[in-house]
């Protein structure tokens, strides 16, 4: 796995409103990849955002189903780290789930947000360290220590569809 610190990673750029480091503007979302469950569709372009552009994952559920926006992003996670971004959405109230996935694949840590009423306006969502939880996986030691990629993901009912907009993902 191709790691580096969060400082070389982010090559020391700090956002302007808090010691938090940028790890993505979402200027270009040449990185994120769409995917969904059978039966549905999921794609990602480049929007207006809260500061310059951001990432939208649309989505269509004609069964119940999975999308989610992916993308690599080798990370060592010091034992406090919290991570924010900023959110906004014109979708049905879904569980929002943001997943970190380690470099096998096979392991994976989420906080999963459940019945989520999507804001109209751009939100900060702040996730720390102890809020996300062993979701699965063969391995045995569950502390999150590095990932390789991370996951925006919407679980919908038949019948849904809608976007969601993301913006300024810091740590």
């Amino acid at each position: 796995m191709v790691s580096w610190s969060l400082t070389v990673w982010a090559a020391g750029e700090k956002s302007a409103a808090s010691d938090f480091q940028l790890l993505d503007g979402f200027e270009r979302v040449g990185e994120w990849r769409a995917g969904a469950t059978e039966d549905s569709d999921a794609s990602v372009r480049t929007t207006e955002g809260a500061r310059g552009h951001s990432l939208t994952l649309s989505y269509e559920f004609r069964t119940a189903g999975v999308a989610y926006a992916r993308r690599a992003l080798p990370l060592n996670l010091s034992k406090n780290f919290e991570m924010a971004f900023q959110l906004r959405g014109h979708a049905p109230p879904s569980t929002f789930e943001v997943k970190l996935v380690d470099e096998s694949g096979a392991n994976v840590w989420w906080k999963q947000f459940r019945d989520y009423e999507f804001p109209d306006g751009w939100t900060t969502i702040r996730i720390r360290r102890n809020d996300i939880r062993f979701a699965w996986g063969p391995i045995e030691d569950h502390d999150l220590k590095t990932i390789a990629s991370m996951e925006f993901v919407i679980v919908g009912a038949t019948g849904d569809k809608g976007s969601v907009e993301f913006d300024t993902l810091e740590m």
